[in-house]
């Protein structure tokens, strides 16, 4: 399926260019490669690097509403991000604001309702964070046999260390506003911006674009 007005599906097939000079804007700008269904972009407005972005090109709202082959082409790209050494712990901390745009109960977690796993370093693991702000956090994990269940509305924050599977920890509709985990990332960081929208950082993208180690990085997860 392919949703209207949705950034990540138009870029598989724009009608209009954006004015010259925000080419950056376009989603397909910043691809660093596909695996199977996934697709890997950098990130706007970076908050650390590398940032990389992984989703889907079928229009699905969340991770939990992964099937399986898209479970498996997930996990395969969390390799390639291994595979390409720029995250330097050799680990990937992963994060999602799960769906639920959804301001009139006020449960807004995410600022984009098509699927989208955040990528960093796994030094920048987020569980604990999440955990001591909602106690009530439950453990949960995704490997290529298939998805947790999860109502949209969630945050989630994992960690993948290269063995087929994220563990992490979920919190079901915690009315926390969208961009949870960038605010919660930037005052980590003791940085003033988290907003992508406000500060999107094109130029940091591009050079991430102009790192990635494709093909190669493909033919090593493929490996692994």
């Amino acid at each position: 399926m392919i949703a209207r007005n949705c950034p990540f599906c138009r870029t598989q097939g724009l009608s209009a260019l954006p004015d010259e000079g925000q080419e950056w804007r376009l989603v397909s700008s910043r691809t660093l490669e596909r695996t199977g269904d996934m697709v890997l972009c950098a990130g706007l407005g970076a908050l650390v690097e590398p940032y990389v972005l992984v989703y889907p090109r079928e229009h699905f709202r969340a991770v939990a509403e992964l099937p399986g082959q898209r479970c498996i082409d997930l996990v395969t790209a969390l390799d390639c991000c291994l595979a390409s050494r720029l995250f330097v712990s050799g680990t990937l901390a992963v994060f999602e604001h799960g769906g639920g745009v959804d301001v009139s109960e006020g449960s807004m977690s995410a600022c984009l309702e098509h699927c989208h796993l955040h990528v960093i370093d796994g030094q920048f693991d987020l569980q604990g964070d999440l955990a001591t702000i909602f106690p009530n956090a439950a453990p949960v994990a995704l490997d290529r046999r298939g998805a947790f269940s999860a109502e949209l509305g969630y945050l989630f924050a994992g960690l993948y260390r290269g063995e087929g599977q994220i563990t992490g920890k979920i919190v079901a509709k915690p009315s926390c506003g969208s961009q949870f985990f960038r605010r919660l990332l930037a005052a980590k960081l003791n940085l003033d911006q988290w907003d992508w929208r406000l500060a999107p950082n094109p130029n940091s993208a591009a050079q991430l674009v102009k790192r990635w180690p494709f093909p190669e990085c493909s033919r090593a997860a493929g490996q692994q």
